[in-house]
């Protein structure tokens, strides 16, 4: 073989090698061109979306058994949603279904005086207040979030821009908010790699709980506790931040980990910790776990739309 035969085999495979760590890279090995443009003009008319690109499960058939499923891509909001996104939602219930029904579903502002006493002023502010109207809505059930997602996917269905014959939009499901909070990074206990809370001019990553070392602890039940006396010594602010604070990782999401604790599809676990929990919770795999239909000032909710069609 001549020098120059070898030399053309060779920038071939380069070129292969390439098309196929970029086609991983966006999911294009999994989809048409056509949804490719698709889902691209989406996204540059509605840069509040990103996509998260399809990815290979391993699921379990029996005790003796697992298989692999390629479980598709879907677009997922870039942020939690927001004060102004929810009253976005309840204005549209009032002019269509009334007060009553829009009053039902208000979020519980009480919950900022139960969790903690310093912050029974945002209880009258925090909701309506244009300060906190890009901040997380929080005292939201699970029911409410997805009557949330039921009034999105009923308003895109009016939409006559969209490239997608029909879409719907949910709470994502465990896998999906695990999936997509590694931003890429396979085998990251946080979105933005790495074991640490803190980046390498010592700066924190995210809006949680900061305790000296020795503060968290587990009572008799084996729930994790912490010194009240010293949770302000690392610079705590005692509430949620904008849904764009901190840097969003690989997938362009933020607050992935901290700010709040986010629901999923599965009634009663949410992810990712918030202002409120110690940094244990911040990890992608760990859940923390609520009672059905309860509501809390540190727990929110995103959510994600599926090409249905």
């Amino acid at each position: 073989m001549s020098i120059k035969s070898l030399f053309s085999i060779l920038i071939l495979a380069v070129l292969v090698m390439a098309c196929n760590s970029a086609g991983q890279i966006v999911g294009a090995t999994s989809q048409s061109k056509t949804m490719n443009k698709q889902i691209s003009k989406f996204l540059k008319e509605y840069k509040g979306y990103t996509w998260i690109p399809a990815r290979t499960q391993v699921i379990n058939i029996n005790d003796n058994q697992i298989d692999t499923v390629l479980s598709p891509g879907f677009i997922m909001f870039k942020t939690e949603i927001s004060n102004i996104d929810y009253l976005e939602f309840i204005s549209y219930v009032k002019r269509k279904f009334g007060n009553d029904s829009a009053r039902a579903l208000l979020p519980d502002t009480t919950v900022w005086k139960r969790d903690l006493a310093i912050n029974e002023p945002l209880t009258g502010l925090y909701f309506r207040h244009p300060v906190y109207r890009d901040y997380p809505v929080v005292g939201v059930s699970h029911y409410q979030a997805e009557i949330y997602c039921n009034w999105l996917t009923e308003i895109f269905e009016m939409k006559t821009d969209l490239p997608f014959r029909k879409v719907s939009f949910s709470l994502p499901t465990e896998s999906e908010w695990e999936f997509a909070a590694k931003g890429g990074l396979d085998h990251s206990s946080y979105p933005w790699g790495g074991p640490y809370t803190r980046n390498s001019k010592g700066l924190f990553l995210a809006n949680f709980l900061r305790v000296p070392q020795g503060s968290v602890y587990r009572d008799s039940l084996g729930t994790l506790q912490v010194n009240q006396n010293e949770w302000n010594l690392l610079g705590n602010q005692n509430i949620t931040a904008h849904v764009k604070s901190y840097y969003p990782n690989g997938y362009g999401l933020y607050n992935m980990s901290g700010n709040v604790e986010e629901m999923v599809k599965e009634d009663g676990i949410a992810k990712g910790g918030s202002w409120n929990d110690p940094g244990y919770y911040l990890q992608i795999p760990v859940r923390n776990f609520y009672k059905k239909e309860t509501v809390d000032g540190k727990r929110g909710f995103r959510v994600v739309m599926h090409i249905d069609e």
